[in-house]
């Protein structure tokens, strides 16, 4: 009996439901059993002292038959992990944290009840997946170097590979690591991945694909130049949907990264981390309106996307009328002059202190010598904005393939109406996406959505009349993550992109 299960292999979001009725023979604890299959009114006592194979998890085991003073530990199904702190002079000050998809699954410290400079070990097992180990300082000076030479090392077993490490790091360091392959291929994931020669078939661990083309049997196969579409025999494709690329994410926790400190209203510092995502890190905060109330990128080039998509979290704090706000610019010009994309005032796109998450798609053409910029439009200060969590990502076009119809000038007489913005809520969003859209013409569209890596997770056929269309989507089932939602039709595609949390 382990994860989510209510009994043994039973129960739970992953197993079958467990027998309502206990039988005393149908191996599971039911009813009003105290072991599996005895104790209660109605079956033989349990055995009093573990053996180690009676098939029950009874004494001090830790899992059927296994674990404990007594028995041979449980298996790891996933990674075996071992933490080693080497403590300063004030064990007190530290403890520390592991995170899974925003939960606490493991913790430890404070250590004030050791001695000063001791060792701490810690052995964990961590099912495949990624985390985010969190070390924590309380007074903020680390655990190096002026009070005890301390460190702290989170070792993958298996190979001896290094998944977390620090000592000298101010109040708090964060550290991402994946055990496994938490984005490895399976049968079931709608996705052509791995050695797959169709969606979810073919390789060496799926189905055969079918051999026939049927055009709605949710594979390429035959002479389909895509999924159930093109050929002799199928209809045409729809137009090709730009590939997403990961430019850069930072969330500031360990540096600036790409972004730059703009001077004397521009910081990072652990002193802000009750307004960083989570309330952990060094958001970078903005004040006033001056000089120096930006945070600008390095210079990147950019000239191979057809658009690139800055998503981010913020939080504003005593910005005091709707005059008080903060901007993103784009330079193309290498930082000598730059333009407003999108601007976010007091009383229209947010309020103090509500965490808000939102993202700006900005059109091409880009050059080699583009940069991006926030800047504050305060009036004092005590008037401050906290960014967190910036993504940029870019879109383009495979080299070797066509530009999508929506890029061709078409005759002015035949020319479309193009599908207006697209609107998508709420975002963030948990299960069901709305999505709301103009259309200048009658079509059947398709709703896409792909990760950033391009990868369609979801396709559904829509059929979109003229003027204003509205739908929605059940993203529930997906991890949670960034998306890229995109309305295709056979002469042009938009999109949007939106964040699914849990």
């Amino acid at each position: 009996m382990n994860g989510n299960e209510t009994g043994v292999d039973c129960g739970g979001p992953d197993c079958p439901d467990c027998p309502v009725d206990p039988t005393c023979d149908d191996g599971i604890q039911n009813g009003q059993e105290t072991g599996v299959d005895c104790g209660g009114p109605d079956c033989p006592a349990c055995p009093v002292e573990p053996t180690c194979d009676d098939g029950i998890k009874n004494g001090n085991e830790t899992g059927v038959d296994c674990g404990g003073p007594d028995c041979a530990p449980c298996p790891c199904n996933g990674g075996d992990v071992t933490l080693t702190i080497l403590l300063d002079n004030f064990p007190q000050e530290t403890s520390w944290e592991l995170v899974q998809d925003n939960s606490v699954i493991a913790q430890g410290g404070t250590y004030g009840h050791l001695p000063d400079r001791s060792t701490v070990t810690e052995n964990l097992c961590l099912p495949d997946g990624c985390y985010d180990f969190i070390f924590y300082d309380s007074y903020g000076d680390g655990i190096c170097c002026t009070y005890g030479e301390g460190y702290f090392q989170l070792i993958l077993d298996a190979d001896g590979t290094i998944l977390a490490e620090g000592s000298n790091f101010g109040s708090v360091q964060t550290t991402n690591f994946c055990i496994g392959d938490p984005n490895a291929p399976t049968c079931d994931d709608g996705i052509q991945n791995g050695d797959e020669t169709g969606i979810d078939c073919g390789g060496s661990a799926c189905p055969d694909c079918p051999t026939e083309p049927s055009c709605d049997d949710g594979f390429q196969n035959g002479e389909e130049t895509g999924v159930d579409c093109g050929g002799p025999d199928c209809p045409e494709c729809p137009p090709v949907v730009c590939q997403e690329q990961l430019i850069n994410f930072n969330n500031f926790n360990n540096s600036w990264g790409i972004w730059n400190d703009g001077g004397s209203d521009c910081r990072r510092a652990g002193i802000d981390a009750q307004y960083a995502a989570g309330g952990v890190g060094k958001p970078v905060r903005l004040r006033d309106n001056s000089s120096t109330s930006h945070t600008t990128t390095d210079q990147m080039d950019l000239s191979g996307y057809e658009e690139i998509t800055v998503s981010f979290t913020y939080l504003a704090r005593s910005m005091d009328n709707p005059n008080e706000d903060f901007w993103l610019q784009i330079s193309l010009d290498g930082g000598e002059t730059f333009g407003t994309v999108e601007e976010w005032n007091r009383g229209d796109e947010f309020e103090n202190n509500i965490r808000y998450y939102d993202s700006v798609t900005i059109p091409g053409p880009f050059t080699s010598t583009s940069k991006l910029r926030f800047f504050c439009d305060a009036s004092t200060n005590s008037d401050y904005v906290y960014l967190d969590d910036i993504e940029i990502t870019g879109c383009y076009l495979p080299q070797d393939l066509p530009a999508t119809p929506s890029k061709e000038v078409l005759p002015a007489e035949s020319a479309p109406v193009a599908v207006g913005e697209i609107n998508v809520f709420p975002n963030p969003v948990r299960n069901l996406l709305n999505v709301k859209f103009e259309l200048g013409y009658e079509a059947d569209a398709q709703i896409v959505i792909t990760d950033l890596q391009g990868r369609r997770i979801k396709q559904q056929e829509y059929f979109a009349a003229e003027g204003i269309n509205q739908t929605t989507v059940d993203v529930g089932t997906y991890a949670e993550g960034i998306y890229v939602l995109h309305v295709i039709t056979t002469k042009e595609r938009r999109s949007k992109k939106f964040v699914l949390i849990k």
